[in-house]
């Protein structure tokens, strides 16, 4: 019987070929050996999100973080599937998990505040861009999303200084 690191592997090498469907079989097959494998469950729900298959990939998730509850991936994965779902409040429940397991998580913080923009809380969601940029100082998308929600509040001159950050950072932001 194969062990389940090896097809873990073999998995992931097909994954990063783009080869999602042969992926998605290893990861299975690693699930039939170890059903408590929350790694396997985790890929598989990675692996199904690319082969746009959105709601099994979410009860990956959800299985991942039933075995594993501090499986920081998992959440992370299941909070960007939910705000797939238009489902931001119970993304940002997941996220705040995320955060709790890693507060300098700067990608958790910036998903969080569009979670937070979609439903109109455009305060919060600054802050949240805001932690976002003060632990990784060029993330350009944040500038910019700072920038749409001031916008949002009627805060146009503030809104302009974060739009000229944002493209010093990445000159293809566009606006």
């Amino acid at each position: 019987m194969p062990n389940v690191e090896d097809l873990l592997t073999k998995g992931s090498e097909f994954y990063k070929l783009g080869k999602y469907k042969e992926a998605l079989k290893i990861f299975e097959e690693a699930i039939k050996v170890d059903p408590n494998c929350a790694r396997a469950w985790n890929d598989r729900g990675v692996t199904l999100y690319k082969l746009k298959i959105y709601r099994e990939a979410l009860t990956s998730f959800e299985e991942a973080i039933r075995l594993k509850p501090d499986f920081l991936e998992a959440w992370n994965n299941k909070a960007v599937m939910l705000s797939e779902f238009k489902r931001y409040e119970e993304a940002l429940k997941s996220f705040e998990k995320v955060l709790e397991l890693k507060p300098d998580y700067a990608e958790a913080w910036y998903n969080r505040g569009i979670a937070l923009y979609k439903l109109k809380r455009y305060e919060e969601a600054i802050k949240s861009f805001e932690k976002a940029v003060k632990i990784k100082k060029d993330y350009a998308e944040a500038w910019y999303n700072i920038g749409v929600a001031l916008e949002k509040l009627g805060k146009k001159e503030e809104a302009k200084e974060k739009f000229e950050i944002a493209r010093r950072i990445n000159p293809e932001l566009k606006r």
